[in-house]
């Protein structure tokens, strides 16, 4: 390994950018959402006041280290501004599309050596204050180069854990997903199952074609909709740049499996849709819509979820991840789970530290209340 070299270049040349990207990501241990599918989607839809740059780190004449980043002025607690660096994310409200699994598109063998590039690059950048990192692996090594160098790292959302299904394990005990389950689970789904049957046969179907995978969406749509709107919220659908964006993904990837849209019904009648990315075995549940309005009295969507993790484990699929957040049902169908963080680091100043210190404070108060 000789020294690394880093190039901070415009986002002009989108061809070669996606040359350079599908070439590294190959030699790169990543996750969808650092394929150039969802990169090269998500810079079609983040709009022009994102600015974004690539940094791209060379060993010689070969890529080693690739990643996106945007900046802004971002203010903690309404009082602090900030200039903010934000990786794979514009920071910009509508086209900050939620991103997991996040990091630097890193060749295998250089992980420790591009995150201290990283970094080095940033202290060295005084424009910019603060580094975001959303929905990064515990084990991130940017994260352990910050610590190493005593930097401030501000917790923003603190950690989420990631439940996932182990569907190779499952697969070496010979066992379906029911069979790992606790008694209730299993009796709560084997249950519901033997009522919907009574309307007829249980399916599961996949989109096949791009035509068909939109029509999926849009009944996705129409029940992730009705849903949350009658709790008083929006939806992720209320904002057309999420949709679009999606839409574009799906187009992209469904020819070559990378993208799944699932229908469930009894019947005639559709129970649900399920979306999922999928990514060298590892499927990723990204949204789903569930049709609460007419099985109000069954537990449809953790029919559905269950019926999804047996499509994939058939299928030979590695794992079945629900994303980050802690809902009962992840944790009744799942039983390992990584943690994501969603952090921001800081050079060590007075200041830094002191916004660090009452930022906890603030936080804690803020829970306090909410408990109360």
């Amino acid at each position: 390994m000789g020294e690394l070299t880093v190039h901070v270049e415009p986002v002009s040349d989108r061809a070669a950018l996606a040359n350079r990207w599908t070439a590294l990501e190959h030699e790169a241990d990543i996750s969808f959402f650092q394929s150039w599918l969802w990169i090269g989607a998500w810079l079609d839809h983040i709009g022009d006041q994102a600015r974004p740059r690539v940094l791209r780190w060379t060993d010689g004449d070969r890529d080693v280290g690739l990643a996106v980043i945007c900046g802004r002025d971002r203010y903690a607690l309404h009082r602090f501004p900030n200039r903010t660096l934000f990786l794979h994310e514009s920071g910009w409200g509508r086209s900050n599309f939620v991103i997991e699994y996040n990091g630097l598109v890193i060749r295998r063998g250089y992980e420790q050596a591009v995150a201290e590039s990283m970094l080095d690059w940033f202290l060295a950048e005084a424009a910019w204050s603060e580094l975001v990192l959303s929905a990064v692996r515990a084990e991130d090594p940017l994260l352990a180069a910050a610590t190493r160098r005593g930097m401030v790292l501000v917790d923003e959302l603190n950690r989420s854990p990631c439940w996932y299904v182990d569907l190779t394990g499952l697969r070496a005990q010979r066992r379906t997903l029911l069979q790992s389950l606790g008694k209730n689970s299993r009796y709560q789904i084997r249950r519901q199952l033997r009522r919907l049957a009574e309307l007829g046969e249980v399916r599961t179907d996949q989109a096949r074609t791009v035509e068909e995978a939109h029509a999926h969406f849009d009944g996705l749509k129409e029940f992730h909709q009705r849903y949350w709107q009658s709790r008083g919220r929006s939806g992720s659908f209320a904002n057309p740049r999420w949709e679009a964006f999606h839409r574009d993904v799906i187009t992209a990837g469904l020819g070559d499996g990378r993208v799944q849209l699932l229908r469930f019904s009894a019947g005639e009648k559709p129970l649900g849709y399920i979306y999922t990315l999928v990514h060298r075995g590892h499927v990723a549940m990204l949204q789903s819509g569930f049709n609460y309005a007419e099985f109000e009295d069954y537990q449809v969507g953790l029919v559905c979820n269950s019926l999804a993790v047996e499509w994939n484990l058939d299928l030979g699929m590695t794992s079945y991840d629900f994303l980050a957040g802690d809902a009962q049902y992840k944790r009744r169908l799942a039983k390992d789970a990584n943690e994501l963080c969603w952090v921001a680091l800081r050079r060590k100043t007075l200041k830094n530290r002191l916004e660090h210190q009452l930022l906890r404070v603030h936080r804690r108060l803020d829970r306090k209340s909410s408990a109360e």
